[in-house]
């Protein structure tokens, strides 16, 4: 969980998010809550941005998605891959970001870039 400022320069309103949570949809996490049950929580607690991190897939109910915007949340599709001992974190997501050609494709590109960089992965 993270709040930040919305505002500029760090005044004004602050925004409360989490970009990493489950819900009993996740395939390997036993949850006991749903969508909607986290929805409800979270707007109880003026959460206004989160992510529904399932385990290697997407969440992509549109219905919860539409609940979440009627109740004043955005709602970011994403997934939580394993890479083998790591785990990637995947924001706006679809179905198609979580398998292996284009995770590839994409794994390539970044260690390229920290290679140019000078940054170990």
């Amino acid at each position: 969980m993270l709040s930040i400022p919305a505002g500029e320069n760090g005044k004004g309103d602050w925004l409360k998010l989490d970009l990493h949570i489950h819900t009993l949809d996740d395939p390997k996490d036993a949850v006991d809550y749903s969508a909607h049950q986290l929805l409800e929580r979270a707007r109880a607690l003026g959460f206004r941005v989160l992510a529904i991190t399932l385990h290697d897939a997407v969440f992509d109910r549109q219905q919860v998605f539409a609940d979440a915007a009627a109740m004043g949340i955005l709602l970011i599709p994403a997934a939580e891959k394993s890479l083998g001992s790591k785990i990637l974190m995947i924001y706006d997501a679809c179905a198609h970001s979580v398998g292996p050609q284009f995770l590839q494709s994409r794994l390539i590109h970044f260690m390229f870039l920290a290679a140019q960089s000078g940054r170990a992965c």
